[in-house]
């Protein structure tokens, strides 16, 4: 009977034992076997393709996903495809899109932009319109409802139906625009592969030092109060603040998955979504919000690739995550 009553101690201990230590820089890493808040669709269950490039979700939290091989529309229980043959639009590869004001913005690798209603489509291109190109690399809207385009000749806003371009030469780039942010009281931002990051002041571009954050190839950009982002190819995430300070932050002290990144997103919660890793150089999904770092590899949760390649978070709390191998939906 003793040896009885020692054990069930013993049981209520162990079962009333402080919570373990939290994991180094506040990551969170939940065994893949109890991860329940992850759910993956991929092409055997109703998307064009597994190669998710661009995801945007609606004020109805109806997600928007973006392929090489057409655009596909969740409601919540089933996929419907948009494709050219249905739709009459000019092509089905995909580069990148914005849901605003219930209005859907498409980039596309050669056929400029596309706008949806809900039951028309429009094509602003070079040959109707005076967009700087008919590659389109990034989309935006500003907070009066501008919208910004980063496109191959330069950089484009729509306000009131009409186009007010900005050529490469006005903007003193001499190399490929990659990411554009138009939500910065710094004015617009712009990340370059060689010429760092641009913003417009009034009616003027300006460079800012590249001496700041030590890299001429800024991949992705993102802005939040006063604060913008820039991601970096292989020196991880630069936070600028003004003048000249900042702070890195990286694979050595954060949990990074990689200090290639190459897509920045904050959801309105005030979260930064970071993608990381491309081509051949792996990487993952991460997010920080204050002083909490989070991370999400294959191999710690149910992430379906880690080259992540678009991300958007609706209004239920869920992040939609678009990588080569599959769309992640992840509850917050």
């Amino acid at each position: 009977m003793k040896k009885i009553l020692i054990l069930l101690v013993l049981v209520l201990i162990n079962s009333c034992s402080d919570d373990p230590a939290p994991s180094q820089n506040n990551t969170d890493v939940t065994p893949v076997e109890q991860d329940t808040a992850w759910k993956i669709f991929t092409q055997t269950t109703g998307l064009p393709t597994s190669n998710i490039v661009a995801v945007a979700t609606a004020e109805d939290s109806t997600v928007w996903v973006g392929t090489s091989q057409g655009l596909s529309r969740f409601d919540g229980k089933n996929w419907k495809l948009f494709n050219k043959s249905i739709t009459g639009k000019p092509t089905d590869n995909i580069t990148c899109l914005l849901y605003h004001n219930g209005i859907l913005w498409v980039g596309t690798p050669a056929n400029g932009l596309l706008r949806y209603d809900g039951n028309q489509w429009l094509q602003y291109n070079e040959g109707n319109s005076d967009i700087p190109g008919n590659k389109i690399i990034a989309i935006d809207a500003d907070n009066t409802n501008n919208i910004w385009i980063a496109a191959s000749k330069g950089v484009g806003r729509l306000s009131n139906g009409l186009w007010w371009a900005h050529s490469l030469d006005s903007m003193h780039i001499i190399s490929a625009i990659t990411s554009i942010t138009a939500k910065t009281p710094l004015n617009i931002a712009v990340g370059t592969q060689q010429n760092g990051v641009v913003r417009l002041r009034g009616s003027q571009w300006e460079k800012i030092s590249t001496n700041i954050y030590s890299t001429n190839a800024i991949l992705s950009v993102a802005s939040r109060d006063s604060t913008l982002w820039l991601g970096t190819d292989f020196r991880g995430i630069f936070k600028y603040t003004t003048g000249n300070s900042g702070t890195f932050f990286n694979e050595s002290n954060s949990v990074l998955p990689s200090n290639y990144v190459q897509l920045l997103k904050f959801d309105k919660d005030g979260r930064l979504w970071i993608g990381a890793g491309k081509g051949d150089i792996l990487g993952g999904l991460a997010y920080n919000i204050g002083s909490v770092w989070k991370s999400y590899v294959t191999t710690n949760s149910k992430l379906p690739d880690n080259i992540v390649q678009a991300i958007d978070v609706d209004n239920r709390g869920y992040a939609w995550i678009g990588t080569r191998k599959g769309l992640a939906r992840l509850k917050i």
